[in-house]
């Protein structure tokens, strides 16, 4: 059974991601950094995008992270869209899933 009671609304969800980004620490799991090489998107890249990303569906609970996850959509440092799959670990910290382009 999932947890609602930290399930966020999109736009809190926003907020808090952009937080975190600009103040916390984001953790790339190896999936993630394995589609960042592939796709050409580097740390900063996703420090920038999730710094000023959009988050506008609803979350999904994600057992595997145990956690809701949340598509937070931006652009690289080089204006390339893109969207990275993120759950929310802490107040402090993003584990991000999975980046791919937009």
């Amino acid at each position: 059974m999932t947890d609602n009671k930290y399930r966020l609304s999109p736009q809190k969800a926003q907020q808090k991601i952009r937080e975190i980004a600009k103040l916390g620490w984001i953790t790339p799991r190896p999936h993630c950094q394995i589609r960042m090489e592939e796709r050409g998107f580097d740390i900063q890249d996703l420090e920038y995008l999730l710094s000023k990303c959009i988050v506008t569906k609803p979350p999904e609970y994600d057992k595997k992270h145990n956690g809701w996850k949340y598509k937070a959509t931006g652009y690289a440092i080089d204006g390339d869209k893109a969207a990275v799959i993120t759950v929310i670990v802490s107040h402090r910290e993003l584990a991000c899933i999975t980046i791919m382009d937009e």
